[in-house]
């Protein structure tokens, strides 16, 4: 199984735990952020999109830097037909678009990085 990561600047630390705790479970992670010079970001966020059975969006602060990014990515995976799983680390000052994803939200705003990548992994498993 392999899921795409979606996040915000403000979240990478959050992304960062959350990315390993998923992998520790046996879950490829592709992660989003790819700027790096030179580096075609689109084609990774095409060909990962396409790779992965879901995204994993970390929903983004208003506000934000690149922000919109993340809500794109969303965007563009619901428009390939994927699964989209939804985080909000803090709920404070969050923006959720309505139908952007069809699972639940999984609340990490009092769980640890390991105890959201485990409902997750048991919510990609389940389907």
């Amino acid at each position: 199984m392999k899921v795409f990561l979606s996040y915000g600047t403000n979240d990478a630390a959050f992304a960062s735990s959350l990315r390993d705790e998923i992998q520790n479970s046996g879950v490829e992670v592709l992660d989003a952020k790819w700027e790096v010079a030179g580096f075609d970001g689109l084609q990774f966020l095409r060909n990962g999109l396409e790779d992965s059975n879901a995204l994993i969006l970390i929903v983004p602060q208003r506000g934000s830097n690149h922000a919109n990014n993340a809500l794109f990515e969303a965007g563009a995976a619901k428009a390939m037909g994927k699964r989209v799983y939804s985080v909000m680390f803090d709920s404070t000052g969050r923006e959720f678009p309505v139908g952007m994803a069809e699972k639940p939200i999984f609340d990490a705003e009092r769980k640890s990085p390991g105890e959201v990548a485990k409902d997750l992994v048991a919510a990609l498993r389940a389907v």
